[in-house]
């Protein structure tokens, strides 16, 4: 719209001899505008970059991480007090889900009142 107003105010003059805004007033916010929104996209896609870098050094980060601790755990036959050392635990026992309660448990709700 803004390119428009001043496109328009420019080809036709006679009929708008003098805005409020001058032309050229309006051209040079326009102008700081889209260099605004230029930087805006240039640090998007930077930021988005930088992210994708991230996790990619993230995945890195974490297999080699796995690799140490599969041998952390190996060497130490899963001993928590020394995987504790690295700040790790072994894996705990695994646990059998608990049945839920029977249908009698549950108390029937009354509905709101309505006026």
């Amino acid at each position: 719209m803004a390119q428009n107003t001043i496109s328009g105010f420019t080809a036709n003059s006679e009929v708008y001899p003098a805005p409020v805004i001058p032309v050229e007033q309006l051209q040079n916010v326009l102008n700081e505008f889209k260099s605004a929104q230029h930087q805006v996209l240039t640090a998007k896609s930077a930021a988005e970059q930088a992210v994708t870098t991230k996790n990619k050094v993230l995945k890195k980060l974490t297999g080699l991480l796995k690799s140490d601790i599969n041998y952390a755990e190996a060497v130490t036959q899963r001993n928590d007090e020394q995987l504790k050392l690295l700040g790790w635990a072994g894996r705990s026992a695994s646990t059998s889900m608990q049945v839920p309660g029977t249908i009698e448990q549950f108390q029937e709700m009354e509905p709101p009142a309505t006026h």
